[in-house]
């Protein structure tokens, strides 16, 4: 039971990672789209 717990917690934290990854590309899109 404690190892679910374990394995859901390090998938939450790659899909945040992932998100904050996307993020800042986005961000970095924009403002070069923002430049042009």
């Amino acid at each position: 039971d404690g190892i679910e717990d374990v394995f859901e917690l390090k998938l939450a934290e790659d899909e945040l990672a992932l998100f904050k990854k996307s993020c800042a590309v986005i961000r970095e899109y924009a403002h070069k789209a923002e430049s042009l």
